[in-house]
């Protein structure tokens, strides 16, 4: 066995991997963005354990971020696309990506991975991060009755929302004081706008301009700039998806407002024929998380959970009240965007 770092030159053997697997690994069967991810910038990597006869057993991904943590910036490896593809193939790969880690971070998507790190001290559980959506309800399943499968759909339909109404609620509640700009880049005035969060991602202009470029083939993202009476005061992204629009990331230096922006861009990418489309997005902070249910969001009855870990140097807090974690700081954005069906 031997941990390598993926090129090119390793694509036939991990797209066979793929081929060969039931495992879902929706992104890594993009090579639009494998090269893009873990290709295009040196942030980014992802690491594969080989068997002797040159298979790929298992993969793993890892962004270098940096983070602002209850006031102290540091750099951050933050987990993703983890697959075995051969039983107990995995953890070799984890124990080794810690070791060449100060500050990990992991959203488990699996039991499996969420055992390996829970069952650990190193590991801190933070609480608080909570899905949030809109016109999602009532999903149908194959093993519903009939009279299941009659109702979810005009309960649906009910319960649904206009979310281009959005934009006429914000402009009466802000008095039209706070506007929006679509522009095709993030700038430093943009980025220099943050607010009061305990945990938060604290990159520059030309990561975001790298991490959601906004002509990519595998997904639509389109970036606003916030304004309030002038002055510029953060920044929204989405994921512009022809069924569902997730809130990839934000920021802004009030936290009013930037809630209040993020609304304000949904309505914007929904005022033209998709009026009623699903929405997405993430939230640590309990004002914003008010704000986005005031306007019809529903939170999901669990948290999502997350860990940190310090693997060197000083130890971090235990407890992040009002942190800011957007669905793209891992790839639960993008994962949602590609494998959602109406």
């Amino acid at each position: 066995m031997k941990i390598v770092e993926f090129s090119t030159a390793y694509a036939p053997a991990l797209n066979l991997a793929l081929a060969q697997s039931s495992v879902g690994a929706e992104l890594l069967r993009i090579p639009a963005f494998v090269e893009h991810y873990f290709l295009g910038n040196g942030s980014a990597r992802l690491y594969l354990l080989m068997s002797d006869q040159g298979e790929v057993c298992a993969t793993l991904g890892s962004e270098r971020v940096r983070m602002e943590i209850a006031g102290v910036e540091t750099d951050v490896s933050v987990l993703s696309n983890t697959f075995a593809f051969r039983p107990g193939a995995f953890p070799l790969l984890m124990m080794q990506w810690m070791r060449g880690c100060t500050t990990g971070m992991v959203f488990p998507g699996n039991a499996l991975l969420r055992d390996m790190v829970a069952s650990q001290t190193r590991w801190i559980g933070v609480p608080g991060l909570r899905i949030h959506w809109l016109n999602w309800s009532h999903p149908s399943y194959p093993g519903d009755s009939l009279l299941k499968r009659v109702a979810k759909p005009i309960l649906r339909r009910l319960a649904r929302v206009d979310v281009a109404s959005l934009g006429r609620r914000i402009a009466a509640d802000t008095q039209g004081r706070l506007v929006l700009e679509e522009v095709n880049k993030v700038d430093d005035e943009m980025v220099a706008c943050r607010g009061p969060f305990s945990l938060r991602l604290a990159e520059t202009a030309s990561y975001y301009n790298w991490r959601f470029r906004t002509d990519l083939s595998f997904v639509k993202y389109r970036v606003f700039k916030v304004v309030k009476v002038g002055k510029v005061g953060g920044f929204v992204i989405l994921a512009d998806w022809k069924k569902s629009v997730v809130v990839a990331h934000c920021d802004g230096a009030d936290v009013d407002d930037l809630s209040r922006a993020v609304l304000l861009s949904i309505a914007i990418v929904n005022d033209s024929g998709h009026r009623y489309r699903k929405v997405l997005l993430s939230t640590m902070h309990h004002r914003m998380q008010s704000i986005y249910q005031a306007y019809g969001f529903r939170p999901e009855p669990k948290e999502t959970p997350f860990f940190i870990a310090r693997f060197k140097g000083d130890a971090l807090p235990s407890v992040y009240p009002e942190g800011l974690v957007n669905l793209d700081l891992w790839d639960g954005g993008l994962i949602v965007g590609l494998v959602y069906r109406p």
